[in-house]
């Protein structure tokens, strides 16, 4: 009897860990120029689980496959048309997420994994514990959509060019982080949370919008946004729309700070966690007409993949401002 409940353990442990083993797939346009992750042309009627058999679209990857927590999917080098769509049935794990990874080069307009749309959003997410990494999205209304969407992590994503949002949260999205992204619409705000979420985070990331505002966020939507740069004719919406906690940030308006805060000071008295802020003329971009944010130093610099040299240019305040890690 003991040796049977041995036996009746050891394999329902060894299905457990059949189970939790992680797949990769492997997205690919109809190009294999300047690919790192695979080896042949995308095409769904691939399975895309090796590099020389990829997949032509995520949706259809999607249609087709049922992702697990810790699944990685990789999206190769390439323009991607259409309007994507990860729906209420594509969760990770905490601790476990699925993620979605595009190319690592990310040089303006030029590399990357782009989802690039005519209309609409570029990328839908209502699933929750997902990782995106390393993608451009452009053209359309708006770049990222987030749906009752939570515990999701964006990461070097960059959002350029949209019509009105970079992101748009349009449900209860919550606990979801933002690390090194660009937000850029052209409209509206560079990120925009139209209902009262809870305990979001933006660090180290450039919000901004052409002809708006930076970040549109509603009370509590945000637990703290740190060490970014915020540029935009104007910062703040109305009083009901003022982030409650911003620490460490570069500000940069040609208007006034708010529509009811007409300068960072006033803000400041107002919101006693709004500390170590500073407002600046000019961030000093390598080239924000063209949507390289990279930040000009005389010590060197990136401009378009290609690390340069030039003592003229002196420094961006955004360099080494802010807490130390």
């Amino acid at each position: 009897m003991k040796f049977r409940f041995r036996m009746m353990w050891v394999v329902a442990f060894l299905a457990l860990g059949a189970g939790a083993a992680a797949t990769t797939y492997y997205i690919n346009d109809g190009s294999t120029v300047g690919d790192v992750y695979c080896t042949q042309l995308g095409n769904n009627a691939n399975n895309g689980r090796t590099p020389s058999t990829p997949k032509l679209t995520l949706n259809n990857l999607l249609a087709s496959t049922n992702l697990l927590p810790g699944d990685v999917v990789l999206i190769d080098t390439g323009i991607y048309t259409d309007n994507v769509v990860i729906g209420t049935n594509v969760n990770g794990a905490a601790g476990s997420p699925i993620v979605f990874k595009g190319s690592p080069d990310t040089r303006p307009w030029s590399g990357g994994a782009r989802l690039s749309v005519t209309n609409g959003t570029a990328l839908e997410v209502r699933g929750n514990y997902l990782k995106f990494k390393d993608l451009w999205l452009s053209g359309g209304s708006t770049g990222i959509g987030s749906y009752h969407a939570s515990f999701n992590e964006y990461e070097r994503i960059y959002a350029i060019a949209n019509g009105a949002n970079g992101f748009l949260a349009n449900g209860l999205d919550n606990s979801n982080v933002f690390r090194r992204c660009i937000f850029y619409p052209i409209s509206y705000g560079g990120v925009a949370f139209q209902t009262a979420a809870l305990g979001n985070y933006i660090e180290h990331c450039v919000l901004g919008s052409l002809n708006n505002i930076p970040i549109f966020p509603k009370t509590d939507s945000f637990s703290n946004i740190v060490n970014s740069i915020m540029v935009a004719p104007r910062i703040l919406s109305s009083e009901g729309n003022v982030p409650r906690k911003v620490q460490n940030c570069i500000f940069s308006y040609t208007t006034v700070f708010g529509i009811d805060h007409e300068t960072l000071e006033d803000v400041q008295r107002v919101y006693t966690n709004w500390v170590g802020n500073t407002v600046v003329a000019d961030p000093k971009f390598v080239n924000a007409d063209g949507f390289d944010f990279h930040l000009l130093s005389a010590a060197g610099f990136v401009s378009n993949g290609v690390w340069v040299t030039n003592a003229a240019v002196g420094y961006s305040p955004g360099i080494d401002f802010g807490a130390r890690e």
